[in-house]
């Protein structure tokens, strides 16, 4: 027992004397070394597939850049769209001819249907041109005629200049010049035409496309001209989609529009058309005709038109002008007399032009008297001698 004892003794010391051997050679040092080496070890065998994932890693955000640079033809910038477009320029001006003839070709369509809309007032008012052109008095004296045509609209330079900055470089620059410079296209252009509306458009283009204020015309976009919000694809819907053009219905009198005439001659105009061309056959009243006309015009056209109007209708006229109530003919004359003194009482005196005291009246009242007439027929004849 006591050897036993003896040797567990000895056993402890030895185990005691390595645990409190050199740190260098203690078994905890000796782990923590061959830990530190197996780590080394590990990393030197891991090294490789890292450094290899890392590699993936930076390949798949090199591939997604090379894809975004090389892109495809529809996205702006990129290698593929440039290689196109430079691929498209030897094909450019066959497109551009092909786009060009397709708009004519709209715009041809567009003012077909500007066109078919003027027709439709010829068709219309044809039947009253005929009548005009068969009735010798309209056709031979007034040479009364209808036109339809295709005219610029009202408010057409507004709606230009709308789109157009006039504080800008370019033809339109200015806002007195830039105006003028408008107004002279649209003189120079007659829009009644297909051609002439594309030759007007195409030249309106060619101001914006190009600064002709100088001798040499000079490029210039037409953005840089546009005002803010506007776009120009809308601008050139405008020019050619003929938008500020109508069919317009015109009245002419010889060589006289409507808008050209007088007070005097639009007031005959409108007794013509009532007299002459209006089928109705009840009686017609009709108040001082005469009024802004001269006697020529008086006698020798709203004369003829009564005297032709009253073979198919009764005419009413209150006049002060022997040139209707005596040339035209009237089948009887009722003249008013007032009298003031006895309180403005209104008188009638009626008969026809043969009647002694109606022919008296018609004398005194519209011609001055005898002697004033006599007077005037003197002079007249004195000057012709």
């Amino acid at each position: 027992m006591q050897q036993k004892k003896q040797a567990l003794k000895v056993e402890k010391e030895q185990l005691v004397a390595q645990m409190t051997e050199p740190a260098n050679s203690s078994l905890p040092y000796q782990k923590v070394t061959k830990t530190a080496a197996i780590a080394s070890l590990q990393d030197q065998l891991d090294g490789p597939s890292k450094v290899y994932e890392r590699y993936l890693t930076a390949f798949v955000v090199w591939e997604q850049g090379r894809t975004a640079i090389q892109g495809d033809v529809d996205t702006s910038g990129s290698v593929a769209c440039l290689i196109g477009m430079i691929a498209d320029l030897d094909t450019l001006p066959e497109r551009l001819a092909t786009l060009l003839f397709q708009r004519r070709g709209k715009s041809l369509e567009i003012f077909a249907q500007i066109e078919a809309e003027a027709n439709v007032y010829r068709e219309v008012y044809k039947p009253v041109q005929d009548f005009s052109n068969e009735h010798p008095l309209i056709n031979e004296q007034f040479k009364l005629n209808f036109s339809v045509s295709i005219v610029r609209k009202a408010g057409m330079s507004e709606k230009f200049f709308a789109f157009i900055g006039q504080k800008v470089a370019g033809s339109f620059c200015g806002t007195e010049e830039g105006e003028k410079v408008f107004g002279e296209l649209v003189d120079k252009h007659d829009c009644s035409s297909a051609e002439g509306a594309i030759a007007f458009a195409n030249d309106l283009l060619g101001h914006l496309t190009h600064d002709q204020r100088g001798k040499d015309p000079i490029p210039i976009p037409i953005g840089k001209q546009l005002r803010k919000q506007q776009k120009i694809t809308e601008l050139y819907d405008y020019i050619y989609s003929f938008g500020y053009l109508a069919p317009e219905y015109n009245l002419n009198l010889g060589q006289k529009m409507l808008s050209q005439l007088s007070h005097g001659e639009r007031g005959m105009l409108l007794l013509m058309f009532y007299l002459l061309i209006d089928k109705e056959n009840i009686p017609l009243v009709i108040d001082q005709p005469e009024g802004h006309l001269d006697n020529q015009t008086v006698y020798i056209l709203l004369g003829e038109c009564i005297k032709e109007a009253k073979k198919r209708r009764q005419i009413i006229i209150v006049t002060h002008n022997p040139n209707l109530a005596v040339a035209c003919d009237a089948e009887q004359i009722i003249c008013a007399q007032m009298d003031q003194v006895s309180g403005n009482k209104v008188t009638y005196t009626a008969g026809a032009i043969e009647d002694e005291n109606i022919n008296q009246m018609l004398l005194d009242i519209l011609e001055g008297t005898r002697p004033a007439f006599n007077n005037r027929d003197e002079k007249y004849y004195t000057a012709k001698a």
